[in-house]
């Protein structure tokens, strides 16, 4: 089943339409009939540009041509070499190709070019005429240029004889359509004539040759042994190639216009030729290739031979007379050789299906003269990328106005990014055809047409007439056309779908499909019996080509087919027979004999149906009997008799196991077994098998090892060929195990001292410990890591090996020298059985030794001004040993103040005068047995007292002022029993009543407070600077003071 998508966006048309040219035999392209339906379409003021074109014409050629402009070519020669004929001849260096600028005519928004180009040369004078390619080209530039796209018309025409530049690219009235089209997309729009460039002599011939005489010779020349540059489609493209070099450089340099891209078309040979210039040049952005469906070129013809078989209008050794100059040649006759095959690498596009991505619009007609009408079926199901097809009814290769109408709305919707219409096809059974759509249409036909004679559809010739019928959606998106077959000769058919598309009615079609009438069916008969089969039971798979034996007078004249069917089986326990296509396979059951009876059916297309009858017989034989072995066997030494089962599923014959039993024949045997033994001294009564299939055998004394035990069964039936009454042999081993007993862990002591690491090499723990199964065993260690009895790290391998690790256990630290205590751990063996020893002990004898004593770091708080001792000891200590105080020695001094080490064995501290903020020293001691201990360090903090005003220091309560208030709040303290010394009370300051900031409260802080009020000038200043206290001459002076300054307090005074 063919189906095609069409989903994406539509390739561009082509604008032309054929006519004969006035070169006699050469096909030209023109498209008068773009002309009035672009006029309607576009409005009056266009046709001004028509005016301006046809006033061009009259103009002399020396006043509109520009001077000569020779551009060299724009391919890069760096595709020499490529992957075939065509991308090495395109990419070839020619100095020859270059261009003249015959006229401009500018008009009224579109100025037109009229230039002569040389494309390339081809070929040598000694082989043809006319070596360099010349053609006329016709390139339109409109005033407003929007698209970098540009319309490449791809056409025939000649020079006439005269190795010119030839015909014109363009008419009159292929010019006005092609301004329109310019002005209204807003793009460039080109053609290109004489392509081939025509008529070529070749040597040896008295005259030229045109269109397809020219192309199938090349090719005869190239089949004859010529080189790859041989046919003449290479030429044709490099034409059209450098045709495209040339708009874009005269789109640049006249008007500062980038094309980067091309829409190519061209019909017939120019359509073949637009297949391969999109194979070979990148710029190609989407092609309108017309009646050219010659892709899958051999295959095609060879379709096209068929078609035409007992048709004798217009037909030419087979062909189509349309196709005879590639008949003449003998081109179609080499297709399927050697060297006809490497010429269609490089000239059939259905080689280059790959790079073929595109856009791809192909316009065909129904009675095109050349292709059959459903010739599409050999490649359009293979082209990647949006694919669109518009065959045109009761139209011949010269085609008609629907292609350009059909051109100009694709190119158009090209240039606009516009997606197209979308709907898929396929084939249904009972010659239908089914359309789904998902864009909807506004109609859908189908056309047919029916030549009751012949498979010619060729227009003028076949003289059909297509008629179309409208179809209704039969679902949802969904139509079906359904084609009755021709009580005789056949019947072409397609559907057309027609869109309301950019405000234009468009047409786009499926492909055409082929029905044809079929004959009155005759019944499928028997060619001979199946008979009977004679073949011994468990014989090989039989095959039987039941084609041999069946035959239907329809299968070639109608092209009927037989399907084969099993109808029955009558011993479906003796063989299982299968049909597959046009073979059966007969596959015998294990053990089955007997008759069978087999009787299969042919049926044709039209049902009609014949049976034959296969009769099988199996003769009976022997079968070997069958048991499933037990598994090895593994006793322990020394173990006794042993008595088990062993063998399964003992039987005669396989297929007395079966269900429903086969081989009933034997099912009165018997089956007893033999037995071989590799290494009988291991056995005092040797092993064998009873006919149940218990094993039964008895060690002998002390035996150990394996033996290898080989099981046979045989039954009592008749033996030699064709009969067996001896089983496949088993194997099987029986092994006697040496017993195995648990290893002995034994006890162990080793030394240390409580401040090393004790580490004891493998085998260590294992070099006195025993297995009563050695040396055939090996014992290891359980490792573990785990803590001795008094907490020491014991990390213990399998190899024996070991560390213990006393460090920070207290009751090993505090050891005194020469003390000694006992530490302990366990382990356990373990054998390669994996049984375990018993648990041993190991003892660790470990003596004291001196530690060294350990120096704490301290912090102390000191007072400003005054000195203060510490005991650096009190949080020192020895595990082992007492402290000597006076080993003390200062290792680095405070940056500030003084220390030293009392004789008592303090630290004395005095601050720098006035320092207050924070030092450090640090210090060592020694234990009496002069062992050094480790650095410590005394942090200092300098401060000033707590209860001291430290903004001014005679201002006791903190209020800012100083008074006699102020001394009266000192000495009601000292009166009132509590501590002189601040650290010792509760108090919280206010009041501040350390003056002097020596922590202490005493009456010399009231002096201060007395002094500093006797020295002012006013009594009643507020913060003042620091006062020291006056001298006295004698202590109870201050005294006096205070009782003097009591009595002024008392009076009111202050």
């Amino acid at each position: 089943m063919l189906k095609r998508n069409f989903q994406s966006r539509t390739p561009l048309r082509s604008l032309v339409s054929k006519r004969r040219s006035r070169v006699v035999g050469v096909e030209r392209l023109e498209c008068r009939e773009l002309l009035v339906a672009d006029l309607e379409m576009l409005g009056d003021w266009t046709k001004q540009v028509a005016d301006e074109v046809f006033l061009a014409e009259n103009v002399p050629t020396a006043t509109l041509a520009n001077s000569n402009v020779v551009h060299q070519s724009i391919v890069s020669a760096e595709g020499e070499g490529g992957l075939t004929a065509l991308d090495n001849y395109i990419a070839a260096a020619d100095a020859s190709y270059s261009f003249n600028i015959l006229s401009t005519t500018p008009g009224l928004g579109v100025t037109i070019y009229d230039v002569g180009m040389t494309s390339q040369t081809w070929r040598s004078p000694a082989e043809t005429t006319w070596t360099q390619w010349k053609h006329r080209m016709t390139i339109l530039v409109p005033s407003a240029v929007t698209s970098s796209t540009s319309l490449m018309i791809v056409g025939g025409g000649g020079h006439n004889g005269t190795g010119g530049f030839g015909d014109s690219a363009l008419t009159s009235s292929e010019l006005f359509a092609a301004a329109s089209l310019a002005i209204s997309t807003g793009s460039v729009v080109a053609g290109v004539s004489n392509v081939p460039y025509q008529p070529l002599q070749f040597a040896g011939e008295a005259t030229g040759r045109s269109e397809d005489a020219i192309i199938a010779k090349t090719y005869s020349q190239f089949l004859a042994g010529g080189d790859d540059n041989w046919p003449a489609l290479l030429p044709m493209v490099k034409s059209v190639v450098r045709a495209m070099d040339t708009v874009q450089t005269v789109a640049q340099q006249q008007h500062s216009v980038n094309v980067n891209g091309f829409v190519i078309s061209g019909a017939s040979k120019r359509g073949w030729t637009t297949w391969l210039t999109a194979a070979a040049d990148s710029r190609v952005r989407a092609i309108v290739p017309m009646v050219i469906n010659v892709l899958n070129m051999d295959q095609q013809m060879a379709h096209h031979r068929q078609v035409y078989q007992g048709v004798t209008t217009a037909i030419v050794g087979g062909y189509s007379s349309a196709v005879q100059d590639y008949v003449n040649e003998g081109v179609f006759d080499h297709l399927t050789s050697a060297r006809g095959q490497e010429l269609l690498t490089i000239v059939d596009p259905y080689e280059y299906r790959d790079r073929l991505t595109m856009p791809k619009l192909m316009i065909n007609a129904t009675g095109d003269e050349f292709f059959v009408p459903d010739s599409d079926q050999f490649f359009i199901s293979d082209l990647q990328g949006p694919t669109y097809l518009r065959y045109l009814p009761n139209r011949g290769h010269s085609l008609g106005p629907e292609a350009v109408t059909t051109l100009s709305q694709f190119y158009r919707a090209m240039i606009a990014d516009v997606s197209l219409p979308r709907f898929s096809w396929s084939a249904q059974p009972g010659a239908a055809i089914q359309v789904t759509t998902v864009d909807a249409p506004t109609s859908v036909k189908l056309w047919q047409a029916t030549n009751t004679q012949h498979r010619d559809f060729r227009q003028g010739i076949a003289n059909v007439n297509w008629t179309s019928t409208s179809l209704a959606p039969s679902a949802l998106n969904s139509y079906i056309g359904q084609v009755s077959a021709p009580t005789s000769g056949h019947t072409a058919y397609f559907v057309e779908l027609t869109y309301d598309f950019m405000g234009e009615s468009m047409q786009l079609t499926t492909q055409v499909n082929v029905r044809s009438a079929q004959p009155a069916n005759q019944s499928p008969v028997v060619k001979q019996p199946l008979g009977t089969i004679n073949v011994q039971e468990d014989a090989p798979v039989v095959n039987i080509d039941l084609g041999q034996y069946f035959d239907d007078p329809d299968l070639v004249s109608a092209a009927d087919q037989l399907t084969y069917l099993l109808i029955s089986n009558s011993g479906p326990g003796i063989v299982n027979p299968v049909v597959n296509g046009a073979l059966m396979s007969l596959t015998l059951l294990l053990d089955a004999n007997g008759p069978a009876q087999v009787v299969v059916q042919a049926r044709d297309l039209a049902g009609e149906t014949v049976e034959n009858t296969l009769t099988l017989q199996a003769a009976a034989i022997n079968d070997p009997p069958v048991f499933d072995a037990g598994d090895d066997v593994q006793v322990a030494k020394n173990s006794g008799p042993y008595s088990q089962p062993w063998a399964t599923n003992i039987a005669a014959a396989a297929g007395l196991l079966a269900d429903p039993q086969r081989a009933l024949d034997e099912l009165s045997q018997t089956v007893e077994f033999v037995i071989f033994v590799n290494r009988p001294e291991l056995f005092d009564v040797p092993p064998e098998v009873s006919g149940s299939g218990v094993l039964s055998f008895t060690p002998a004394v002390d035996a150990v090892g394996t033996a290898v035990v080989t099981v046979r069964a045989v039954d009592n039936g008749p033996s030699g060929s064709p009969h067996d009454n001896d089983s496949v042999p088993a194997t099987m081993t029986i092994t006697l195990q040496p017993t195995t007993q648990p290893p002995v862990a034994m006890d162990a002591q080793y030394e240390s001292d409580e401040n090393s690491v004790l580490t004891v090499a493998g085998p260590g723990l294992l070099e006195n410990d025993t297995d009563p199964d050695l040396p055939g065993d090996l014992i290891s260690v359980i490792a573990s890591v785990r803590q001795s009895s008094l907490g020491a790290r014991v990390d213990v391998q399998e190899d024996g090996s070991f560390t213990y690790d006393p460090a920070d256990v207290q009751a090993i630290d505090s050891l005194q020298i020469g003390e000694t205590l006992q530490d302990t751990f366990t382990y356990v063996l373990r054998d390669q059985s994996n049984d375990q020893s018993n648990v041993a002990t190991v003892v660790i004898l470990v003596s004291g030794v001196n530690d060294p004593p350990v120096a704490v770091d301290d912090q102390m708080s000191v007072l400003t001004n005054f000195a203060q001792t510490h005991d650096l000891l009190a949080n020192d200590h020895d595990v082992d040993s007492q402290l000597d105080p006076a080993s003390i020695v200062i290792t680095r001094l405070p940056t500030a103040g003084s220390a030293e080490i009392t004789s008592e064995g303090l630290l004395r501290y005095t601050p720098a005068p006035g320092f207050v903020g924070t030092v450090s020293l640090s210090y060592t001691v020694r234990d009496v047995e002069g062992l050094l201990s480790n650095e410590a360090l005394v942090t200092l903090e300098i401060i000033t007292s707590p209860w001291q005003n430290q903004s001014q220091n005679v201002d006791v309560n903190g209020n800012g002022r100083v008074t006699a208030m102020d001394a009266l709040e000192i000495i009601n303290y000292l009166n009132s029993g509590q501590p002189t010394r601040l650290s010792e009370s509760n108090l919280n300051p206010p009041p501040y009543l350390d003056v002097n900031g020596d922590g202490r409260v005493t009456a010399l802080d009231a002096l201060l407070v007395i002094n500093h009020l006797n020295n002012r000038t006013d009594g009643g200043e507020g913060e003042a600077a620091q006062t020291q206290p006056t001298s006295l001459a004698s202590p109870d002076d201050w005294l006096v003071l205070i009782s003097q300054e009591v009595t002024k307090i008392r009076r009111g005074w202050l």
